[in-house]
């Protein structure tokens, strides 16, 4: 996203005077424990009396978190890492050296072309994207600096960075002159967790986690997933996903009790996945968490619109995930206990009411469903059976559902279907005639675009549900 930015001129500087003593030792902070995870030397300098720097803090996090993200991911246990920050006569400079496998010496400066990766047969599993160097090299230019490889015989390699201590090259535009809390992208452990775990075996749940609320996490990436298995599997079981395709067969299957997705994904975006899984009346109720980089108002509310509960962005503050989740989760037990009868102080008559509004809905499901298995039903038959012109049907159905009303006999129609598949011993052909659909084609096209699935695969996933739960005779 930020290259896309970047190619097409949209990421603009905006710098602010700032303490780079304090700036770098919240960026270090958060690499401390990674540092004794994997019992690696970190020995961070900076020297006394820096002045103030005008920089762009995000842009300046970036460029450090990548390059501290590949000098812990390619160092090996019992290494060292090195961060000296000073001043030459004209620049900030900042070096960060390592003892991992190394650069060679022709390749110093290929390293910073977009998609390009260091060939190492020992580090295959740790490989990226090989856009992070070639982001932070672009990002540097924007600011006036410089990024690059220390030539020199010592193991490993050094990267240094330079940013110029006068801000006279900043156009006023650029200067941001009011402070304001950074939202810096050191969610550190996402680029430098080892691979500890996969989508198989974290979906295998052990029996001290039974009784845990069930969590689903999909993200395409592996090692963000990996962080948030660590830091919450302590009070959750985590079932994991690596695209929105599969994220919505385990919400289908598993019935969590909250998903957290990225937005992001291939095969199937955390949007559409969102989509699919409130259309389903079966995960409905199931709270959803969008986490993404995206930021702009736009993209918030796309995710909102399409039924996520929350929205938080990436780099994203782990205290405050955890507390979403939890009351997320909270509020749907207590909807859930609320609409059992557990609230003795709801008195019967008053849940008895209803609306207006209530009343025609109900009626007009009714002489839908009444009339499901009829291909030519039409908006002019459910207009006169419930007694109001086509016109007024369209109005008040669209204030109420946001639907016409051809989309509501369609989607009420997809609904039953669902519900037919999960739990009648009916074939796809069968459940297609017994809602109304002319032509099995049509109905397998049009379930697919509603639930993301085929009929027979919906199918599949609830059989095999009920298999599962059916009780073992012993023989």
């Amino acid at each position: 996203m930020e290259m896309r930015k970047l190619d097409k001129g949209q990421v603009k500087l905006l710098a602010e005077e700032t303490d780079v003593n304090i700036f770098i030792q919240e960026i270090i902070g958060s690499f401390k424990h990674l540092a004794q995870e994997k019992n690696i030397s970190f020995d961070v300098h900076i020297v006394d009396n820096l002045p103030l720097v005008w920089i762009d803090q995000e842009k300046l996090d970036k460029v450090i978190f990548n390059v501290l993200s590949n000098a812990f991911k390619y160092t090996p246990t019992n290494g060292k890492i090195g961060m000296v920050v000073d001043t030459t006569e004209s620049f900030l400079r900042i070096r960060i050296s390592d003892t991992g496998c190394g650069i060679p010496k022709e390749l110093r400066e290929t390293v910073f072309n977009r998609f390009y990766q260091v060939p190492n047969e020992n580090n295959k599993i740790k490989m990226g994207t090989g856009i992070g160097l070639h982001l932070s090299r672009s990002l540097m230019e924007i600011h006036h600096g410089k990024i690059f490889v220390e030539d020199t015989e010592q193991p490993g390699a050094t990267f240094t960075v330079l940013l110029p201590l006068d801000e006279s090259y900043l156009k006023e535009e650029e200067k941001k002159l009011e402070h304001s809390d950074r939202n810096l992208a050191t969610l550190v452990q996402t680029s430098v967790a080892p691979f500890f775990s996969n989508e198989t075996s974290s979906n295998t749940l052990s029996p001290q986690n039974k009784y845990k609320p069930k969590l689903l996490v999909v993200e395409d990436n592996q090692e963000i997933r990996n962080y948030i298995h660590k830091v919450l599997s302590t009070e959750y079981q985590i079932i994991e996903a690596s695209n929105g395709k599969k994220g919505l067969e385990i919400a289908i299957k598993e019935n969590p009790d909250c998903i957290i997705s990225d937005v992001m994904m291939p095969e199937m975006d955390g949007i559409e996945m969102c989509d699919k899984i409130k259309k389903n009346e079966q995960t409905s109720h199931i709270p959803l968490i969008m986490l993404t980089a995206k930021t702009a108002i736009e993209q918030r509310i796309e995710g909102l619109k399409a039924g996520a509960d929350s929205y938080i962005p990436k780099p994203f503050n782990i205290d405050h995930l955890k507390i979403r989740i939890r009351k997320l989760i909270e509020l749907r037990r207590i909807m859930k206990n609320k609409y059992e009868g557990k609230f003795n102080e709801i008195k019967e008559e008053v849940t008895n009411i209803k609306s207006t509004d209530e009343k025609f809905l109900e009626k007009l499901e009714t002489i839908v469903k009444n009339k499901i298995a009829e291909s030519d039903l039409s908006v002019e038959t459910i207009s006169q059976e419930i007694g109001i012109s086509r016109s007024q049907l369209q109005r008040k159905l669209k204030q109420l559902t946001n639907q016409n009303p051809s989309d509501y006999i369609k989607t009420t129609r997809l609904r039953h279907a669902a519900w037919l598949l999960s739990c009648k011993n009916l074939s796809v052909s069968e459940v297609s005639y017994a809602t109304g659909f002319s032509s099995l084609s049509h109905f397998s096209n049009s379930f697919k675009e509603f639930y993301g699935m085929s009929p027979s695969h919906y199918m599949e996933i609830h059989r095999s549900n009920r298999d599962s739960e059916k009780p073992k005779t012993e023989k």
